[in-house]
């Protein structure tokens, strides 16, 4: 199989498969781009990533990409929203042969958990009215009332907290980041043979979030890929923050720090689109955009 590598020069992949679910190796990549592991540290960590997850993936995933095809009439979103409780696991999931019945898979792991998403939020609804009777007491409501809210409360909160602990427990007992990303990347490369699959993909990371399964700097390339077709040196999110605060895309000539430089610019958005804007102290955050505009609002 021929390939351009990340310098433009041809270059052979052939990549051994592997168990899905596992994720890519440097050892891997370093094959791939035909050179040794500690030549990696020479190439940018995020092209490195992209050639894990676009060129080694796609040669390691390879039989099952191409099974896309036969499914290409299938809506793989509504399938995935379809789904029967069943007693599939994910260790068969991971030795389906087809694109299909990976999918199909998934969403029979997945089918209880819709359920009980579906009545913890009715549960959640309940809560806000029964709430507001224990909070403002006997001011508008009798003491039987009152006593009947809070006894419910009490029962849907119990209810609440077992329904997140089953959930908790189907998630631990079946994923894990590195199965997750193999699972969008396979949606993801199976796109160009039917179009469903990335919206499969989409629903998939949004099911990851529910069951509280960490994204790694691979899902978010994966992510950044399949909503904007980011490569691995684009972001879109940050392009279009510059188009709706063009003050962002400016260059600064300021010798100051990263942090000084982009606390000028967030005062001068401030000043000229009338945004209120605080010292940052609480809402600044480690795990935010750097250019995330602070506002108490």
């Amino acid at each position: 199989m021929h390939r351009i590598s990340s310098r433009g020069v041809p270059a052979m992949c052939a990549v051994a498969m592997r168990s899905f679910g596992t994720g890519f190796t440097d050892a891997a990549i370093a094959k791939a781009e035909g050179v040794s592991v500690a030549n990696l540290k020479d190439m940018n960590p995020r092209t490195a990533r992209w050639v894990g997850i676009d060129v080694v993936a796609r040669d390691q995933l390879q039989a099952l990409v191409a099974t896309s095809k036969l499914s290409a009439d299938v809506d793989l979103y509504q399938l995935i929203l379809d789904g029967k409780r069943g007693t599939v696991t994910a260790e068969q999931m991971k030795k389906a042969t087809d694109v299909k019945a990976v999918v199909t898979a998934y969403a029979t792991i997945l089918a209880p958990v819709r359920e009980m998403r579906t009545r913890l939020n009715a549960l959640e609804l309940e809560t806000f009215g029964l709430r507001d009777t224990v909070n403002r007491g006997l001011t508008a409501f009798k003491q039987s009332a009152i006593d009947d809210a809070k006894k419910r409360l009490a029962t849907i909160t119990a209810e609440m907290t077992d329904l997140k602990s089953q959930i908790a427990a189907i998630s631990t007992a079946n994923f894990t980041t590195a199965l997750f990303n193999d699972l969008i990347n396979l949606l993801r490369l199976s796109t160009p043979a039917n179009p469903s699959a990335a919206r499969a993909a989409t629903l998939m990371m949004e099911d990851m979030a529910q069951l509280s399964v960490t994204f790694d700097e691979t899902t978010q390339m994966l992510l950044r890929n399949i909503v904007f077709g980011d490569g691995p040196l684009e972001d879109s999110s940050l392009l279009f923050s510059f188009v709706e605060y063009p003050e962002r895309g400016e260059i600064s000539a300021s010798k100051g720090s990263l942090a000084e430089i982009r606390d000028e610019a967030l005062k001068t958005i401030a000043a000229r689109h009338q945004t209120p804007l605080d010292d940052g102290r609480k809402l600044e955050l480690g795990d935010t955009h750097p250019c995330l505009q602070r506002s108490a609002e």
